[in-house]
């Protein structure tokens, strides 16, 4: 039987870390430097550049270094390497985790600090796996050391909070005096699939009841789910808990490694021109401030909090955007002021006064809420489709795709799914693609 189950896996990797860095002890003893560390290297820079590339090797899946030792623990237990094995791959990873737990440990040997986890007893030079009894932790006083420790990060206040308000949810999900470390991944995946049919808690119809009691319905409609983008970021604040939890000794293997949501970029239909049209007569309508904030979206694709991180600057006759802060590096970037911006007399001071009247929450709820059902009411239509819209035109009118990218934020391997190098910004060429949106 070539199949690895989850224990057998965790049992193999955890005899693994620990051989190994009792036998990094004994050589720090003997040879002083151990197995971890050459004799040639400064201990902490080379553990330290190991470290960064075991990390980033596991970020690519990329178990090419832990292969020969994947292979050799197998062959110990009567089993040989098969890469096609789904259970061989999540060794692998595992292993990988543990080889990075290892050089962890190892740093702290060469700094003076050692656990008495790894002290072990040696007899006949074969290591006797002992695994250390602990006291279990309840997932409330995992989360309540967490809150503690993520409070004093320099995270934003609005990440905090939501973070929060997540894991308070997870906490219910899962039972405040349940023991953390017999989470398994088949656990996470459950509250994974609970996640993605939760219905969206801000609607009308959920707004007043428990979460509790939200956790008993069952048929909710495909409309009042909660977004992928949502349940990504549940599933992201989720993975955060576990980490620390894994990192802070508190679980011995953190469940969540392999937990995901894919997001489909596409799932946000763009809007048709008569879809738009029928919407600017709308913004028409509405107070100057709402007005000119609503008509930037159509005209230059920006995230919906982007118009909040950005300022109107000018440069070679040119006006422009210039977006300081994103959600990636690419995020910041400079964007030309279509010409229907110019006629709407759009300027820096305008830009200000309109932020300043209505926030980046009312112009979502205004046009995803009022403006937007009276013109369609499919679920994959709203303020974010403008994204949509404004790629799709510009790929039509033949811009090339590093251009694109530049004017939507996105990096080479992004939503355009396309590599390409990306080019220095052209404010100039920018200018005259961006001005090739017409409805």
């Amino acid at each position: 039987m070539k199949i690895l189950s989850t224990r057998q896996i965790q049992e193999l990797v955890d005899k693994f870390i620990l051989e190994t860095l009792q036998q990094d002890k004994i050589d720090r003893a003997t040879l002083n430097y151990g197995v971890e560390g050459a004799s040639c290297y400064d201990p902490v820079e080379y553990l330290n550049y190991m470290i960064d590339e075991a990390r980033e090797y596991l970020a690519c899946n990329n178990y090419a270094f832990v292969l020969d030792d994947t292979k050799n623990l197998l062959l110990d237990v009567g089993i040989d390497f098969d890469a096609s094995e789904p259970s061989h791959k999540l060794f692998q990873q595992t292993l990988m985790r543990g080889q990075i737990a290892i050089f962890e440990e190892a740093l702290r040997r060469a700094q003076g600090v050692y656990s008495s986890k790894f002290d072990l007893p040696v007899k006949s030079k074969e290591v006797v796996v002992q695994i250390e009894t602990k006291f279990i932790k309840t997932y409330h006083e995992a989360y309540e050391e967490f809150k503690t420790y993520y409070e004093d990060t320099s995270a934003g206040l609005p990440t905090k909070v939501d973070t929060f308000r997540v894991l308070d949810k997870l906490i219910i999900m899962v039972g405040a005096e349940s023991p953390i470390n017999n989470t398994k991944l088949t656990d996470l995946i459950r509250i994974k699939q609970r996640i993605e049919n939760l219905p969206r808690l801000n609607n009308i119809k959920y707004r007043d009841v428990s979460f509790a009691d939200v956790l008993k319905l069952t048929n909710i409609p495909d409309d009042d789910k909660i977004t992928d983008s949502r349940a990504k970021d549940y599933i992201k604040h989720i993975k955060k808990f576990f980490t620390f939890c894994y990192q802070n000794r508190i679980i011995d293997f953190d469940p969540s490694g392999d937990l995901n949501i894919t997001v489909d970029s596409d799932k946000k239909d763009p809007f048709s021109d008569a879809e738009a049209n029928a919407l600017f007569l709308l913004f028409d309508a509405q107070e100057a401030h709402a007005r000119l904030l609503l008509y930037i979206y159509p005209f230059t694709g920006m995230r919906r909090e982007e118009p909040y991180n950005s300022t109107i600057k000018e440069e070679n006759g040119i006006k422009y955007f210039e977006i300081t802060d994103g959600k990636n590096t690419y995020a910041k970037r400079k964007i030309p002021l279509h010409a229907r911006l110019i006629a709407l007399e759009l300027d820096n001071n305008t830009f200000t006064q309109a932020k300043a009247k209505v926030s980046y929450a009312a112009l979502g709820k205004l046009f995803n809420q009022r403006l937007k059902p009276q013109v369609t009411a499919s679920s994959k239509n709203t303020l974010h489709s403008w994204r949509h819209t404004v790629a799709t035109k510009l790929q039509h009118e033949g811009i090339v795709d590093s251009l694109i990218q530049n004017i939507l934020g996105h990096s080479a391997t992004d939503t355009l799914n396309r590599v390409y190098a990306r080019e220095k910004t052209n404010l100039r060429a920018m200018h005259e693609a961006i001005n090739k949106i017409v409805y």
